[in-house]
C-alpha cells in the first residue's frame, strides 16, 4: 500500500482532493496534509511517503522547493502538482524536477485517475527493477508520451506540453510502432531486457529516422515517428528494425516489433498505438517473424467493407457461442467471395488476430498462452482452396473456444464473476469497483488489485471498453440517438463518450454511423 501526502494552503482543496481519491481502489493510504512546504516537509522526514500531491504557491516554501527539498531526503518520491496557473516557467521547473503530472484545478476526475494509475505503475517498476534509478525529467515526458498514446491527455495540455518538452505535433505524419519482450521469465527481468534493447536501439537509431520513444506502462519499447515523407522511408525503417531484432536474438532474446501505417494527422496516434499492440499478437500467427507492418492487411480488409461483420463475430467470440460464431464466420468469408485466395488470405490476418486476442483475454493476460492455443494458426500459408479455407477456419474456431473455455477457469473466482457482472450488467450506471467488492465481502483495493494483476487492465478501463463495444453494435444495428445510446450503456457524459471512442475506433460515433449507413455492404 503506498502513502499520500496532500499539501496546500487551502484547506477545502485538501478536502475535495481527499474526497476526489478512491482510496481503496488504488491501494493507497493518506500519509497526512500539511498547509505548507515546511510543515509537508517536517512529516516527509518523520514517515514513509511515496507520492507527493503539492501545490505550487504557497507562503515561504512554495510547491517546486518543497519537490526539490524532499528529494533530497527521499530520491524515489513520485511527485504531483496541484495549481490553479499554468505558467510556462512553473511547468518548466516542474518537468526538472521530474513530476508525474502537473494537474490544474479544479482537478477532472478522470485526469486524476490516470495520473493514479500511471504513478502506481511507476512506484511497481520501480520496486521491480533491478536497476533502481531516481526519477527524474524523463519521467515526465513519459508520462506525457503515454498518455498520447493511449489518449488519456486532452488537446490544450498535450499543445502545451509537447510545447515545452520540443515534441513535434506539427509534421505533416506520424508512424507507430510497438516493440515487446517475448521471451523472459519474471516482470523484473523483461524490466532488464527492454532497458538493455532501448539502449540499443537508441544507439542505433538512423539519421534519417525521427521520433519519441519511451517505455509504456506495460514495458514496451513505443517509438512515434514524425516527418514529411515517413512512406518514403519504410525500406529504412524495415532494414533497421530486422537488423536491431536480429542482434537481439542472437544474444538469446527475442522481440517482436509491429508498427502501423503513415498517418497524417497526429490525432490518430492513440487509435495506432492501440492497432499495433493489437497486431502483436501476429507472432502467435507467424511463429518466425520478428517484425511486421500492418497497414497493408488492413487496408485489405477494409476495402471489402465487412467491419460490422468483425464486430459482430468478437461480440459472438465472448458470448462463446459457436453457432453463432461459426455463421458468422461464413459471412465473412463470403464477404471475400471473388477475391484472389492471396488477397483471403491477408483479410484473414486481422480475423485471426482478434481470435488470438480473445484467448490471451479469457485467462491470465501475465502467463504465456499455452504453445497448443495456435497450433495450426500457421497453416494458413499452406492452404490452396477455398474449400480447403472453410474447413480450416472452422476449426480455428473451434480450437480458439476451447482454449478461451479452459483458460476462463484458471481466473481467480472473484475475476471471473467480475467479468460475468459487467458483461450482463455494464449499462447500470452505478456498477462501481466499490459496489462490485461490497456485495463480494471484500475491500475495493484487493478486488482491484487482483482484477489488474489478472486481466492486464484496470476495472474502469475494462468497463468502458465493455460499454465502447456495446455503443459499436447500438451505432451498426439501430438508429437510436446518440443520448439514447448513452442511456443504454451506462455512460451520461457525450464529451468523453465523444473523445474515447474516437480514441479507440479512429472516428467519432456519427462517422462510423455514417460509414454504416453509405457502405451496405457492412449492415
Amino acid at each position: 500500500m503506498y502513502k499520500i501526502l496532500i499539501v496546500d494552503d487551502e484547506p477545502m482543496i485538501i478536502h475535495g482532493l481527499c474526497r476526489q481519491i478512491n482510496w481503496e481502489s488504488y491501494s493507497l493510504e493518506l500519509a497526512g496534509t500539511a498547509d505548507s512546504g515546511e510543515s509537508a516537509l517536517s512529516i516527509i522526514k518523520q514517515k514513509t511517503v511515496d507520492i507527493l500531491f503539492t501545490d505550487i504557491r504557497m507562503p515561504k516554501m512554495d510547491g517546486l522547493n518543497l519537490i526539490s527539498a524532499a528529494k533530497q531526503h527521499n530520491p524515489f518520491l513520485r511527485s504531483v502538482v496541484i495549481s490553479s496557473h499554468s505558467e510556462f516557467d512553473y511547468v518548466k521547473k516542474a518537468l526538472l524536477l521530474g513530476v508525474e503530472n502537473y494537474l490544474l484545478k479544479p482537478i477532472d476526475q478522470r485526469e486524476l485517475d490516470k495520473t493514479l494509475e500511471k504513478t502506481i505503475d511507476n512506484l511497481n517498476r520501480d520496486r521491480l527493477s533491478a536497476s533502481k534509478e531516481a526519477p527524474d525529467s524523463s519521467d515526465f515526458r513519459n508520462n506525457i508520451l503515454d498518455r498520447w498514446v493511449n489518449g488519456a491527455i486532452q488537446d490544450y495540455e498535450l499543445f502545451e506540453r509537447a510545447e515545452l518538452l520540443h515534441i513535434n505535433l506539427s509534421a505533416r505524419q506520424y508512424q507507430v510502432c510497438v516493440i515487446d519482450i517475448i521471451d523472459f521469465n519474471t516482470m523484473s527481468q523483461k524490466l532488464l531486457y527492454v532497458q538493455t534493447l532501448l539502449d540499443q536501439y537508441r544507439n542505433s537509431f538512423p539519421p534519417v529516422l525521427e521520433g519519441e520513444c519511451f517505455i509504456d506502462r506495460f514495458s514496451r519499447i513505443v517509438t512515434v515517428f514524425y516527418g514529411n515523407e515517413l512512406k518514403k522511408r519504410h525500406d529504412e525503417l524495415d532494414q533497421f528494425l530486422n537488423k536491431i531484432l536480429s542482434e537481439y536474438r542472437a544474444r538469446g532474446m527475442r522481440a517482436f516489433a509491429c508498427t502501423g501505417p503513415a498517418s497524417d494527422s497526429m490525432e490518430n496516434v492513440a487509435h495506432d498505438y492501440s492497432d499495433a499492440v493489437e497486431f502483436l499478437n501476429y507472432r502467435f500467427i507467424d511463429t518466425g517473424s520478428d517484425c511486421i507492418f500492418f497497414g497493408e492487411y488492413l487496408q485489405e480488409f477494409k476495402s471489402f467493407g465487412c467491419g460490422a461483420l468483425l464486430i459482430q463475430f468478437a461480440e459472438a467470440l465472448t458470448e462463446e457461442d459457436l453457432v453463432k460464431t461459426g455463421a458468422i464466420a461464413k459471412k465473412l468469408l463470403d464477404s471475400f467471395s471473388g477475391a484472389a485466395l492471396k488477397i483471403v488470405k491477408k483479410c484473414m490476418i486481422p480475423v485471426l488476430i482478434l481470435l488470438v486476442r480473445h484467448m490471451n483475454e479469457s485467462g491470465h493476460t501475465s502467463e504465456m498462452l499455452p504453445s497448443n492455443a495456435t497450433t495450426g494458426f500457421s497453416a494458413l500459408n499452406s492452404i490452396d482452396s477455398m474449400e480447403d479455407l472453410d474447413i480450416w477456419f472452422a476449426g480455428i474456431i473451434g480450437q480458439t473456444l476451447e482454449v478461451m473455455g479452459k483458460r476462463k477457469q484458471t481466473l481467480h473466482l472473484l475475476v471471473q464473476r467480475t467479468l460475468d457482472i459487467v458483461r450482463k450488467d455494464y449499462h447500470n450506471t452505478d456498477l462501481s469497483l466499490n459496489t462490485i467488492a461490497t456485495d463480494f465481502k471484500v475491500s475495493p483495493a484487493y478486488l482491484g488489485q487482483l482484477f489488474r494483476e489478472e486481466t492486464g487492465k484496470y476495472y474502469n478501463d475494462y468497463i468502458t471498453e465493455t460499454r465502447l463495444q456495446a455503443s459499436r453494435m447500438l451505432l451498426l444495428e439501430t438508429d437510436l440517438k446518440i443520448g439514447e445510446i448513452l442511456y443504454r450503456i451506462g455512460m451520461s457524459n457525450q464529451s468523453y463518450f465523444n473523445r474515447v471512442f474516437k480514441k479507440a475506433y479512429g472516428m467519432s460515433p456519427l462517422s462510423f454511423r455514417y460509414q454504416r449507413e453509405h457502405c451496405p455492404d457492412i449492415k
